[in-house]
């Protein structure tokens, strides 16, 4: 467990505690669909939540979205730059970020009532998160784990999906993928049950994005980064070698003169505390 916990401390800082990437996370970042907190809220019977934790907020971006659901909310990150970016983004009194681990949510014993992980939990310990939100969350509270892919399929333009795919394949070719990456491509498939029943949603949003909204959002993917670390490149470079990969696998001058539909699925486990 011990080991577990140091793996996931070392890729959260190794990946994740950077100002660079911060600002990318803050500016790039795909947020999850609003609809997902209309499906927690209704496992709530539709109550307004007095405490909702956003645990792995990140700069903010999608706890914006639960803004107005809660009559409070807490956001927790392990990167300190991610937390500044949340802190001064913030422009809502019943909203507060803080520096904070996952397997120590800073709220009392069954306070919570919802506590949401958003492109996250993959990293985590789970069994040891998930005891440590059994012990934050009310009876009846709402634990709910999401993901979203990113950057998509690209469904307007062949030639571009073959490129992003073929240069997620090379990085994965080059650099593995990790326990926590099964994961996440497993689309949380593989994580345990809390609570019984186990809730699953799966939404799919089309969004518009030029082929630079797309090299943008691709640099704040895990597997970017481990290619601009493992070879010392500056952000600049590694944006030029996956431009570069890309145009050699598909991608045309036209490719880059014009906007394209993304289609981005999200999916959702949520569990319920029993009264």
């Amino acid at each position: 467990e011990y080991k577990s916990y140091l793996s996931m401390t070392y890729q959260a800082k190794k990946l994740f505690q950077d100002n660079e990437l911060a600002k990318r996370y803050s500016k790039f970042r795909y947020v999850f669909p609003k609809k997902l907190v209309t499906e927690i809220l209704a496992l709530l019977d539709n109550k307004k939540p007095d405490l909702w934790v956003d645990v792995a907020c990140g700069p903010g971006n999608s706890t914006e979205q639960i803004v107005g659901s809660a009559e409070k909310i807490i956001g927790i990150d392990i990167s300190p730059d991610q937390i500044q970016y949340a802190k001064e983004g913030n422009k809502h009194a019943n909203v507060s970020f803080d520096v904070g681990s996952c397997y120590e949510i800073p709220v009392a014993d069954g306070t919570a009532d919802v506590i949401t992980v958003i492109q996250a939990v993959h990293y985590f310990d789970i069994p040891r998160f998930f005891k440590e939100a059994d012990r934050a969350l009310k009876p009846g509270g709402v634990l709910g784990l999401i993901k979203m892919e990113n950057p998509g399929n690209c469904i307007s333009t062949p030639s571009l999906q073959k490129g992003l795919s073929s240069l997620t394949s090379h990085l994965i070719d080059v650099y593995g993928i990790s326990e926590s990456m099964k994961i996440w491509t497993g689309d949380y498939k593989d994580i345990s049950t809390l609570y019984e029943p186990r809730h699953e949603f799966r939404i799919s949003e089309d969004v518009t994005k030029s082929h630079a909204d797309i090299i943008n959002i691709y640099s704040t993917f895990s597997h970017f980064n481990n290619l601009k670390n493992d070879k010392n490149f500056s952000l600049e470079e590694a944006l030029e070698y996956i431009t570069k990969f890309m145009d050699e696998h598909g991608v045309t001058d036209e490719d880059k003169t014009k906007d394209h539909t993304i289609r981005v699925k999200s999916v959702m486990l949520a569990f319920r505390k029993p009264n």
